[in-house]
């Protein structure tokens, strides 16, 4: 049980019915046919948590764990939301120990929606992430997680999301922004899902549990995202038979080589424009993504 309101559930296995409970809430939230993970995507993630799978990847990446997990009201038990993670140690920051994931879904079920539960879910899951690895007692948790970039998306895909889930897509960022995520500032593409998918270019990759800072180690980012990518991702396959990934790997090992660090940025001042939606896509232009729109 997790220290906050809510009770998790968690699971590292598809037959189970913490897994069938979140699939089923998943199914309901997520829309973006480039952006969903189908049940057997699932089941192929889950599956090399265990047996040799888990051994060849924890030789090759270190320790990982991915989970689906439910989380429910300790009163009368209802479903208030779900979320899908990886998670691995990830060295240390100012000498204290580190514990990267990568948030990949995480949903609020519709009934609960507007009650706040919003903020006591994602606080719930970063304490989690702190105490998954008994190796790294007292770990600090970094969150990351993609987000829908407002300015990338066509129009159709972002009519399409904005229906489904109820909430504009900038509206959408400020929520997250209001819970502490900062944009991580490097040009990220979602490497394919499965040979079907293309790479998806139309997200943000941001941050929970940076605080004040407003940078972090090129090597932390780039070790995390190895492992979001091999694993979660591509489900074992070579990193380096993925261009996407290869990419944005050899690019933050230049940074890390440089001695230099990957920016944050807080969106606030971006987000706080009154332009209708609409208007802002119009100025910045097609083509362009969020890092270009200018603060203020």
């Amino acid at each position: 049980m997790s220290q906050t309101a809510l009770v998790l559930e968690t699971t590292d296995t598809a037959d189970s019915p913490v897994f069938a409970d979140f699939f089923a809430g998943y199914e309901k939230a997520f829309v973006l046919p480039e952006e969903m993970e189908d049940e057997d995507g699932f089941r192929a993630c889950l599956e090399l948590n265990h047996g040799e799978a888990r051994r060849a990847l924890e030789a090759r990446y270190g320790l990982f764990r991915e989970i689906c997990l439910t989380a429910r009201d300790p009163g009368d038990g209802s479903l208030v939301g779900g979320a899908n993670l990886i998670a691995m140690p990830n060295g240390e920051l100012d000498g204290t120990p580190v514990v990267t994931a990568n948030l990949n879904y995480v949903f609020v079920d519709a009934a609960q929606r507007g009650k706040g539960r919003f903020k006591a879910l994602i606080q719930a899951i970063s304490d989690h992430v702190a105490g998954m690895f008994p190796e790294t007692p007292g770990a600090r948790p970094l969150v990351f997680i993609e987000q829908n970039d407002p300015i990338a998306m066509d129009d159709a895909a972002y009519e399409r999301d904005t229906h489904f889930t109820g909430m504009d897509q900038f509206d959408r960022l400020r929520v997250w922004t209001r819970a502490g995520a900062l944009m991580v500032d490097m040009d990220y593409v979602q490497p394919p899902l499965s040979p079907e998918h293309p790479p998806v270019d139309t997200l943000i990759l941001s941050v929970l549990g940076a605080g004040d800072a407003r940078a972090l180690p090129a090597r932390l980012v780039r070790d995390h995202l190895a492992r979001f990518f091999g694993i979660s991702v591509l489900k074992g396959r070579p990193l380096e038979e993925n261009a996407t990934a290869a990419r944005q790997l050899t690019d933050l090992d230049a940074l890390a080589w440089a001695e230099k660090p990957v920016r944050l940025i807080d969106l606030v001042p971006v987000l706080a424009t009154t332009e209708r939606p609409g208007a802002i896509r119009a100025r910045i232009g097609a083509g362009r993504r969020f890092r270009d729109m200018p603060a203020g």
